[in-house]
């Protein structure tokens, strides 16, 4: 889930 939070964290912070 760790993992996944941060790939999230990254696409988000990239989609911005």
């Amino acid at each position: 889930m760790l993992i996944n939070d941060k790939c999230l964290q990254i696409l988000l912070i990239k989609t911005t």
